[in-house]
């Protein structure tokens, strides 16, 4: 009797089990079928388009059963991954270069993607919603961008005849958003994330200022939060564009002529990165046959004006056209280069995070092009091939007025790309992050730059040093940035201008014990580039005086102006304008519909910060 309840027992167990395997592949397959999506979600049951690229190679995009595949020459291309369950998916050239873009929108797990405030939910989890986007279609795809978690619900997404994606949310309304060549981005005005506190009007210009005598520089505040006020001038203008009232600084720009005896003066003006993203590039690839001249011609004149202009050439410069390509990896037309010097810029930083992005090929193309203009220009950071062995490789010294300069770039890494062995000093780099570096590399490219400073004040009269350091998008500098400041400060330099974070941050002159001056630019944000937020198109143009008087060389007058940096609706070129200049005309037709205003406040907050 025992053993009959007990194979009962067993009996039931099994039974049991059985149904409970049952019952979770029937859920899995509800799961598949949409089942535990909401009723909003409308799915595309059908998609099969086929079409022949600018080669002649048939093309095909095919979305059934929730699944995309794509196809190029009778060949699978790509397969969405099974966790996939794709909702809808167009297929156009959404950004007038000749390739159509492919645009899926779809749900999976969680919320891992690449982060865009203007699209995405932070913190969302369980079945969510996504917007992928792949540039044309061939051979090992993947997609140039895809989302984290949608901050709308999207019933359905179409691209209206402007190539605009357009999604219907599920209450019934709609927005618009662009692809814009690095990001799906929103048409509207993205205020509320970045507007900051207007502070009460200054009795001078903010920005404009007269270097101190013995005065310490104060410490780095975070940008406030609040909202602008109207009528503000932000930093650097006044109205009427005039020199601020009282001012008894030189303006940069000027060159200082002799009426005290044995003065001559310099003028320096530099900007931020040149990061070219494709829709950098691609309206002179498709619209002006390789002419750049759009991306500088609107500040040329400010260019001019200066004894020197020196532009963070973030990215490398490739040869052919099917090396172009944007972020993570740039690779960048030759045709900037020329562009940006026709222009008026004549000095050149190349040490960045992206100087290897194409290997020793984009570093060695990059060096060759601008050495091929000795005489016009000079550039930094980078060297040719006959340079890539030597520690102690030539620095590089420019002349005007009978002052001299020695320049120095470094950057702080190279996104994780080793220098190659047979090229130890293709680049000049300081490591400092101890997260990512050993201490013994570390130290060793700190002993370099210290010695590398020293023979520099041995060659001139000035030293400036252009750092590429700080955290991206940060406002105020980070502890590595403060660090390395008072190395450079202790080591005697003049002069620091700063790249890399892609917005503003402060401007200060600092003293040393012993009287010594230095003025700090630590971020100058970007020039020209793709990114799609408002604070990112806001950038800085440093410009400061040097003079030279009874044997003594000094910052004698500096500034730095903000400067927009115009992204067109509608695959239209990108350019840089004065912000002085940049009008609303203008702004409503840029991409982000930014708010000039809030941007002028957000310079003022950032760079003028010791008033706030």
């Amino acid at each position: 009797m025992r053993r009959r309840k007990s194979h009962r027992g067993l009996l039931i167990v099994s039974i049991v089990s059985a149904v409970a395997l049952i019952a979770l592949a029937v859920v899995l397959l509800l799961w598949r079928g949409g089942s535990f999506l909401p009723s909003w979600a409308k799915f595309n049951e059908s998609v099969n388009a086929t079409d022949e690229n600018a080669q002649g190679v048939a093309e095909s995009v095919v979305l059934k059963d929730k699944a995309l595949v794509m196809y190029s020459g009778g060949n699978e291309v790509f397969r969405s991954d099974g966790s996939w369950q794709v909702q809808d998916v167009i297929w156009r050239d959404l950004t007038g270069d000749g390739v159509r873009e492919v645009v899926a929108l779809y749900w999976r797990e969680g919320a891992e993607g690449e982060s865009s405030d203007r699209l995405t939910a932070a913190g969302a989890s369980g079945l969510t919603q996504h917007i992928t986007v792949f540039h044309g279609i061939a051979a090992n795809m993947q997609p140039v961008w895809d989302s984290a978690a949608l901050a709308v619900e999207a019933a359905t997404l179409r691209a209206d005849d402007g190539g605009r994606l357009v999604i219907t949310e599920s209450g019934g309304g709609q927005s618009v958003w662009v692809w814009n060549g690095a990001k799906v981005v929103s048409v509207a005005s993205p205020e509320a994330s970045y507007i900051v506190q207007t502070p009460e009007p200054a009795e001078t210009v903010p920005g404009q200022q007269e270097a101190p005598s013995g005065q310490e520089g104060g410490t780095a505040a975070e940008a406030p939060g609040g909202t602008a006020g109207e009528g503000e001038t932000p930093a650097g203008e006044t109205p009427g564009g005039e020199a601020a009232a009282g001012s008894t600084a030189p303006v940069p720009g000027t060159t200082e002529t002799a009426g005290s005896t044995g003065s001559s003066s310099v003028t320096f003006l530099a900007v931020g990165d040149d990061l070219p993203h494709p829709m950098v590039f691609r309206y002179g690839v498709n619209q002006t046959g390789g002419n750049y001249d759009y991306l500088f011609q609107n500040v040329a004149s400010q260019l001019q004006s200066a004894d020197f202009a020196v532009l963070n050439q973030e990215t490398v410069f490739v040869k052919e056209e099917t090396e172009y390509s944007g972020y993570p990896m740039f690779g960048s037309p030759l045709g900037i280069g020329e562009a940006a010097i026709r222009n008026g810029f004549n000095v050149f930083t190349c040490a960045t995070n992206h100087a290897m992005d194409k290997g020793l090929y984009g570093l060695e193309t990059t060096a060759d092009f601008f050495a091929s203009h000795t005489g016009q220009v000079t550039y930094l950071g980078t060297y040719q091939r006959d340079q890539w062995q030597n520690a102690e490789h030539e620095i590089r010294v420019i002349s005007k007025n009978g002052i001299s300069f020695a320049l120095l770039n470094y950057t702080y890494g190279l996104n994780g790309i080793p220098i190659p062995a047979d090229a130890p000093y293709s680049v000049d780099t300081y490591y400092y992050d101890e997260n990512w570096y050993d201490a013994a590399q570390i130290a060793a490219n700190e002993q370099k730059m210290r010695a590398d400073i020293r023979r520099a004040k041995e060659l001139a009269d000035v030293v400036i040093f252009f750092p590429h350091w700080g955290t991206e998008y940060r406002y105020t500098p980070d502890m590595y940035q403060e660090r390395w400041t008072r190395i450079l400060l202790e080591e005697g330099v003049d002069i620091v201008v700063g790249t890399h974070p892609h917005v503003v941050e402060p401007v200060e002159m600092l003293v040393r014990e012993d009287g010594h001056e230095m003025l700090v630019y630590y971020s100058l944000g970007n020039f020209v580039s793709g990114q799609n937020e408002a604070p990112r198109v806001l950038g800085g143009m440093a410009q400061f005086t040097v003079t030279k008087k009874d044997g003594r060389c000094f910052v004698s007058a500096y500034d730095m102006l903000p400067i927009i940096t115009h992204q067109e609706i509608g695959n239209g070129p990108v350019s840089a304008y004065m912000y002085s200049d940049y009008t609303g005309e203008l702004a409503a037709r840029h991409v982000l519909g930014i708010n000039k205003e809030a941007l002028g406040t957000l310079f003022r907050n950032v760079v003028d910060w010791k008033a706030n």
